[in-house]
């Protein structure tokens, strides 16, 4: 029985390890070739006037990855922001011309703009607090090669949550759980 159990348990630390080296394997793929676009702090409302704080936040790997710091000033609480607001616009390729002559190809490029227009509303319920939230973040852009020239494809995350029970009381409210990784909500004293 003893065997068996220490078998199990051995298995079971292996299988652990494969699926992490595997997350972070997917991890590396994903951010291959990637312009990081930093979105690691963002604060919305005014620290002075809140009459409570609210913090989302995207750790992996034991790290604070993403946060998104609310000070509310009133209940219910209702805000509309950017979390790419500094990255107004960006160049984006268009197509390739020739010139006619030399033969030589030459880039069109054209402004474009990254849609990271997000929300939050805010009630009390009960002793806790509903919210309907709507976040946006830009990770960065994928390089897509077309011929000898570059594409920049925004690469973003979308979160998403019709009505979401905000607990007073709990120290961090998990959302969501990977491996090496958590997303959650906190109200701060």
């Amino acid at each position: 029985m003893k065997k068996t159990f220490l078998s199990l348990v051995a298995v079971s630390l292996v299988f652990t390890g494969c699926v992490t080296k595997q997350a972070n394997i997917e991890r590396e793929i994903l951010e291959k070739d990637l312009i990081k676009y930093d979105n690691s702090k963002h604060v919305i409302g005014n620290k002075n006037s809140a009459i409570k704080t609210l913090v989302y936040t995207e750790n992996i790997e034991g790290k604070d990855d993403k946060k998104i710091i609310f000070y509310i000033d009133k209940l219910p609480y209702t805000a509309k922001f950017n979390l790419c607001e500094d990255k107004k616009a960006y160049r984006d390729f268009e197509s390739v011309v020739t010139n006619k002559k030399t033969g030589a190809k030459a880039p069109v490029y054209f402004t474009s703009k990254v849609d990271c227009a997000s929300s939050i509303i805010i009630s009390k319920y009960k002793d806790n607090f509903e919210a309907v939230i709507n976040f946006k973040m830009l990770n960065g852009f994928r390089v897509a090669k077309i011929g000898d020239f570059d594409k920049l494809l925004p690469y973003k995350t979308h979160f998403e949550v019709s009505s979401l029970l905000l607990k007073n009381n709990i120290e961090k409210q998990i959302l969501s759980r990977g491996i090496n990784e958590f997303t959650y909500f906190q109200f701060l004293k």
